[in-house]
């Protein structure tokens, strides 16, 4: 059992996890379905908890999964409903196959997406949820994107400031396209000088952050502003240790910002420092204001306050 020493593992991802039933209990041969899916998560859950009750157990479902994460079946899901479909459908305008070009999800929705999903799952849930922009059975981000890279790095600053556990896929760090499978499962490439050094900078970059602001790992969630005309987002992540704010642009041209920070209670006077650039701003009349020469098309500003660790 790889869960006993020396191996140790963290814990297990099982695939199609949803469609887990015994041969005697298959309503038809030719199908993965049965009356007994629940029942046998039961009997895994606790088996797999004798080992080590931090053992993961993740599910793939591509759909709502509620249903296993009760607290006696699954930790927690590979989030596409959740994370990857939406996160695609924003900021590229497509499934994650690509399908559906050009059916571009407004600020409103993407805003009502996520949170609605947010909402069909326990505390301990939310935060163990698999957030990835490119899997296995997925095209690649980057390809979805027609290769722009600035849409990539928005999408990375949401995947690590984003409720839920962040999980690149091998090569997406150094931007490795591909289509639908088999593509993009194409061999990593060792060859540092074919690497983009800007997308692995950020990554490398926000990776540090969400180490050092434990917001961003265990934090509340709250809309701040929601821009459809500009193609904004703002949100927050705050707990008993700071705050800090994500301010999201999807178009191709920079824009002003106003985020209210008083919904945060930071009071008039308090500083917020910019984590990607370094610069800083002043909390005046209840807002922030973040220039349109600093919020930059398909780029972010994450704003972490001075006191936040």
């Amino acid at each position: 059992m790889y869960l006993r020493a020396p191996y140790g593992i963290d814990g297990w991802r099982f695939d199609v996890a949803g469609d887990l039933v015994s041969i005697t209990n298959a309503q038809d041969p030719g199908q993965c379905s049965g009356p007994d899916d629940h029942g046998i998560w039961r009997e895994i859950r606790p088996f797999i908890k004798g080992f080590s009750a931090e053992a993961l157990i993740l599910g793939e479902e591509w759909g709502k999964a509620s249903e296993w994460t009760n607290g006696k079946e699954w930790d927690a899901v590979m989030n596409y409903n959740g994370f990857n479909t939406p996160v695609s459908k924003w900021i590229t305008c497509r499934d994650v196959h690509g399908e559906n070009a050009g059916q571009c999800l407004s600020v409103t929705a993407f805003d009502r997406w996520l949170r609605g999903a947010l909402s069909d799952y326990p505390r301990p849930t939310q935060l163990a949820m698999m957030n990835s922009l490119s899997t296995h059975d997925t095209s690649r981000f980057l390809f979805r994107a027609d290769g722009d890279e600035w849409k990539m790095k928005l999408a990375i600053i949401v995947q690590m400031t984003y409720v839920g556990a962040p999980a690149i896929y091998y090569g997406d760090e150094i931007g490795t396209t591909g289509d639908n499978d088999p593509d993009n499962r194409r061999t990593f490439n060792w060859d540092e000088t074919a690497w983009n050094t800007t997308i692995l900078g950020l990554y490398q970059k926000m990776i540090q952050l969400r180490k050092q602001v434990s917001a961003f790992r265990d934090g509340s969630f709250k809309s701040l502003l929601v821009d459809d005309a500009n193609n904004l987002y703002a949100y927050a992540r705050w707990n008993a240790m700071g705050a800090a704010i994500v301010i999201l642009n999807n178009d191709s041209v920079g824009h002003l910002a106003i985020i209210p920070a008083y919904q945060l209670s930071i009071p008039d006077g308090s500083r917020l420092t910019d984590r990607l650039t370094g610069t800083q701003y002043t909390v005046r009349n209840g807002s922030v204001t973040i220039p349109a020469t600093a919020l930059l098309g398909h780029y972010g500003v994450v704003l972490v306050s001075d006191d936040a660790h």
